[in-house]
C-alpha cells in the first residue's frame, strides 16, 4: 500500500511539474503622443514669370511608391537575419538573381515589389 501511494505522489508530482507555466505578461511602457507645433507660413509672392515647376515634368520610376525597407523587414527577415543580408555584398544583378530564388522558395513578391527591392538592397548592400 505504501508503495502504491509513493508512486501515485511521485506521478502527480510529475504531472504538475510537466504542465504549463503560468506567465506573467510584462506591462508596456506608457506611450505618448506628441502634439506638432504650429508652422507658420508666409503666402506665396505673385511675380510675372512663369512657374518653373509647374512646366517640369517628371517620370516617376514604377517603384517610387513602394517602400524597399519595408519589403526587406517584411518578406527577407523573417526568415533571414539582418546580419546575414548585411555582410552578403552583392551585385544589383547579384541580388535579383537570390531574389528570384527565393520567390522559388515561396516568397510573394509583385514584379515592382521585385524591384524595389532588388535596388534597394543593391544600393543599400552592396
Amino acid at each position: 500500500m505504501r508503495v502504491k501511494i509513493l508512486v501515485l505522489f511521485v506521478l502527480m508530482l510529475f504531472a504538475t511539474a510537466c504542465g504549463p507555466s503560468a506567465e506573467t505578461p510584462t506591462p508596456l511602457p506608457p506611450t505618448t503622443t506628441s502634439t506638432p507645433s504650429p508652422v507658420t507660413t508666409e503666402p506665396p509672392v505673385e511675380t510675372d514669370e512663369p512657374d518653373a515647376t509647374a512646366t517640369a515634368t517628371v517620370e516617376a520610376s514604377p517603384t517610387a511608391g513602394i517602400d524597399g525597407q519595408a519589403l526587406l523587414q517584411d518578406r527577407c527577415t523573417a526568415c533571414h537575419s539582418l546580419t546575414r543580408i548585411e555582410t552578403a555584398g552583392k551585385t544589383a544583378e547579384a541580388w535579383e538573381a537570390t531574389v528570384d530564388r527565393m520567390i522559388g522558395y515561396g516568397v510573394v513578391l509583385t514584379a515592382e515589389e521585385l524591384e524595389a527591392l532588388v535596388e534597394y538592397l543593391a544600393e543599400t548592400y552592396p
